[in-house]
């Protein structure tokens, strides 16, 4: 049999390698929807799409391969040669599986080591450790941002647009009937956009696709209304990051539920945005008083907080403490398995 190493090597068929620490499922999906609606064959794997080794002897029945690639796959996969690579972000996480830091940035680097100049490296360019990551990386790089310009070929978001720039020349896609909240699936639109460029993707029908984008399970939502409190799950936010992206999605008075059984790195820049736009915080798991110990020592504006023993506590303790026209958002900042128990929680919100 096989390694999945040996498989793809031996692949006929071009490969997009998704990888990072957020965005990963997103971009993947928005790349399958925009590439499916201009004819093309697409085998779409890895994670939570399934896996990978099923391509094996199929191959003639796709023109493309989309693969989402957790650094643990990467690890396992030292002679990838996608045509195309996306980094979508880059921060400290999952030390249950790395030792270091540098051992699971190496191992996402995995997914453009061996690219060449006829190759493609899309990366998100809002974080230092990407940047730096990519820097010596022989591919063709195209980086996209909120709002930096790095010609000569990159992606940008000017007010409720998007820019396609290459040479000076712009190719616009409006973001007027963009649905998925937040700034951070704007930029897995620009990541999807660069990618299917590349497979020479009409401006009209990426523009088509880039209106119609939903978000997958458990992705930032909005999951109710109860007593003119609107619910919001985010329930696969696993690092801070995640979550600081989720908060600053939000104008409305926030109460935020996070917690977990572990503690993560990073925590700085979400602390940052709390401090702008939460009243109220809900720490719940067996790491909540060390995650609560973390923030009192950063909460400058006097945040309320609360700790509670697990989710389901924590979404019945925010019915009472948030009110009328606030908001509240459940993004754990840590990775979480959702249950039955959860779901059914969720359910009452709406009735």
């Amino acid at each position: 049999m096989k390694t999945l190493n040996e498989i793809l090597s031996q692949l006929a068929v071009p490969i997009v390698a998704v990888t990072g620490t957020n965005g990963k499922s997103s971009v993947c999906k928005m790349i399958e929807e925009m590439l499916l609606a201009a004819g093309q064959r697409v085998f779409l794997a890895g994670a939570e799409f399934g896996p990978i080794e099923k391509i094996e002897g199929n191959e003639s029945n796709f023109d493309v391969a989309v693969l989402e690639l957790k650094s643990s796959v990467l690890q396992k996969l030292p002679n990838l040669k996608p045509k195309v690579a996306v980094l979508t972000s880059l921060v400290p996480a999952h030390f249950e599986r790395h030792a270091t830091v540098s051992e699971y940035f190496e191992a996402k680097k995995n997914s453009f080591r061996n690219q060449d100049s006829n190759d493609i490296l899309i990366y998100n360019a809002e974080g230092q450790p990407a940047r730096d990551l990519v820097d010596k990386a022989w591919s063709n790089k195209i980086p996209y941002t909120l709002n930096q310009d790095l010609p000569p070929i990159f992606l940008r978001k000017i007010n409720h647009e998007i820019n396609y720039v290459q040479n000076e020349v712009i190719e616009k896609f409006s973001l007027d009937h963009f649905k998925l909240l937040g700034e951070h699936q704007k930029l897995n639109a620009m990541a999807a956009i660069a990618v299917v460029k590349c497979f020479r993707v009409s401006q009209p029908l990426i523009q088509k696709c880039v209106a119609g984008f939903e978000s997958l399970p458990d992705r930032l939502k909005k999951v109710g209304v109860w007593q003119e409190r609107a619910f919001f799950s985010d329930l696969k936010a696993a690092n801070p990051l995640a979550t600081a992206w989720a908060v600053s999605s939000f104008r409305n008075p926030l109460i935020l539920i996070m917690g977990g059984d572990e503690i993560s790195d990073g925590y700085t820049d979400l602390w940052g945005v709390v401090q702008q736009k939460v009243k109220k915080i809900i720490f719940f798991g067996k790491a909540r008083f060390r995650i609560f110990n973390l923030f009192k020592s950063n909460n400058q504006n006097n945040v309320r907080c609360y700790t509670v023993r697990c989710l389901q506590d924590a979404i019945r303790l925010s019915k009472k403490k948030s009110g009328e026209g606030e908001c509240v958002l459940i993004s754990p900042s840590h990775p979480l398995n959702t249950d039955l128990i959860l779901i059914k929680e969720l359910e009452k919100i709406n009735n």
